[in-house]
């Protein structure tokens, strides 16, 4: 079972999370957002783990992959992050 945790939980996050929900042999494990009550909101509804900051995330040995649905400009330098984790990636835009 892959474990997902979705970073940027304002616009996109949600219905990424919703999307998640049929895929088979996933799980979302974790909502990440710098505003703590909407991490806490979304992994409340989601029955997940509630995260505040990427880098907390990418500490999680259990996420294998990180959905970031931030605003564009933050994008390039948290799939650098990501990647030198060892999370694989979903984005929407490209960098």
């Amino acid at each position: 079972m892959k474990k997902v945790c979705i970073v940027g939980y304002g616009a996109i996050g949600p219905l990424h999370a919703d999307a998640l929900k049929g895929i088979p042999n996933l799980t979302l494990y974790g909502i990440c957002d710098i505003d703590r009550e909407r991490a806490d909101k979304g992994a409340y509804e989601h029955g997940c783990k509630a995260f505040y900051s990427l880098e907390d995330c990418l500490k999680d040995e259990e996420i294998q992959s990180v959905h970031i649905c931030t605003p564009h400009y933050l994008h390039y330098e948290m799939i650098d992050k990501c990647l030198a984790a060892g999370k694989m990636v979903v984005i929407e835009k490209p960098v």
